[in-house]
């Protein structure tokens, strides 16, 4: 049996992330083709794993990792190493004639299989739009208790509510990297008030049925000590902007916000989680990257409260389920997301099952790429009954 894994991309990307090699070739695919890669898994990396057991996950990570020899996999390629990861982990699950979610969960040792609740990015700014918002992902949360299907068929109508609103009010309906919608607003609110509109019109209660969670994406509003948001002609102090956030949580009931800081403001990320409590998810992504020693550091800063989990961001699956252990230990909320730029494979939506992510991150329900993750959601939960988060 063939099995296949693939890496994904990203678009804002933080600075410690596993590097994903391009051949920066401007005469091929304007310097994004990949040869230099498939040269490293095709002549040192498959060399060095034929013949292995693909059972041995964390031994053969490491033996890449030890082939690469540098802090952030730049030698061979996260991306090629990534994909070789995937593709053992896939192999393992096969040998041990298992799915590939229930294969991840035997790999935790803890974890008891479950389907995440979806987080869709309905609304995209930032890196992910076309410069239409400062905030980089407006996202629809279904309630908790939900199950997946029901999740699944909420986030549906939001959207396609959400489409049917922006075409009356004359907004741009056109996508961004991720699905969502791309509409010029004045204000980064005004995304927010519009996706209430679309979920009351689909017969469903904000802050009951339906929850708003954004991706700030902070490193891209920061320039020099100030960060620029387009709701205030003034620029914000670190301390300004916690004024701004607690403003957003008691008027939209925020669940979550990822990345509100730039990476390296970790005062300011303390100050609001001691700010806020248990009133909304403070979630580490740049901040984080997937990587053991940044997520213990966050930990022990009392910088965050939940965690973006990406694998190709460390560039192994061992390291990843490290990353996992980690946050479980410190009762972190786990969430396991998708990439801006990403495949069609499904694998993400097995692991996240796998590692019993409290949520997902997959995008719009719209695109293959997208959807392809969402569908196989339903796949697990019509074969096997696996209760929802």
């Amino acid at each position: 049996m063939v099995v296949t894994g693939a890496a994904p991309s990203g678009a804002s990307i933080g600075s410690k992330e596993a590097e994903e090699i391009r051949d920066h070739e401007m005469n091929s695919f304007l310097g994004l083709s990949v040869e230099k890669a498939i040269s490293s898994v095709n002549q040192i990396i498959a060399p060095a794993l034929v013949g292995k057991d693909p059972l041995q996950q964390t031994q053969l990570d490491q033996a890449m990792i030890s082939l690469d020899g540098t802090p952030n996999k730049s030698k061979l390629g996260g991306n090629a190493i990534m994909a070789a990861s995937i593709a053992i982990l896939k192999a393992g699950a096969v040998a041990r004639g298992l799915p590939i979610y229930s294969y991840v969960a035997s790999l935790t040792n803890t974890a008891t299989p479950r389907i995440p609740t979806p987080m869709f990015n309905v609304i995209n700014g930032g890196l992910h739009g076309t410069g239409n918002l400062d905030i980089q992902e407006f996202m629809v949360v279904p309630a908790h208790r939900l199950p997946y299907s029901k999740a699944l068929e909420i986030g549906d109508e939001v959207y396609l509510n959400l489409k049917e609103l922006l075409t009356k009010k004359s907004l741009l309906t056109s996508v961004g990297d991720e699905g969502g919608f791309t509409p010029t607003l004045y204000t980064n609110a005004s995304a927010i008030d519009l996706i209430f509109e679309a979920a009351r019109t689909a017969g469903y209660k904000t802050g009951q049925d339906v929850f708003i969670a954004l991706d700030i994406a902070a490193n891209q509003l920061r320039h020099g000590d100030r960060y620029f948001l387009k709701d205030s002609s003034e620029s914000y102090s670190s301390s300004g902007l916690i004024s701004f956030y607690r403003g957003m949580i008691d008027r939209y009931q925020i669940l979550s916000l990822e990345d509100p800081f730039a990476e390296d403001d970790w005062s300011a990320w303390r100050d609001l989680l001691s700010t806020v409590g248990s009133a909304v998810l403070v979630v580490g992504d740049d901040l984080t990257v997937t990587n053991p020693a940044l997520v213990k550091q966050a930990v022990l800063e009392k910088a965050i409260s939940a965690l973006i989990v990406k694998p190709n961001q460390i560039g192994t699956i061992s390291e990843t389920l490290e990353v996992v252990r980690i946050a479980r230990e410190a009762k972190l909320t786990i969430i396991v997301s998708h990439r801006s730029g990403e495949t069609e494979d499904t694998f993400i939506a097995d692991f996240a099952v796998g590692v019993a992510a409290d949520y997902f991150k997959g995008g719009a329900p719209a695109r293959g790429e997208r959807t392809a993750k969402y569908n196989r959601f339903l796949e697990i939960e019509a074969q096997l009954g696996i209760p929802s988060a």
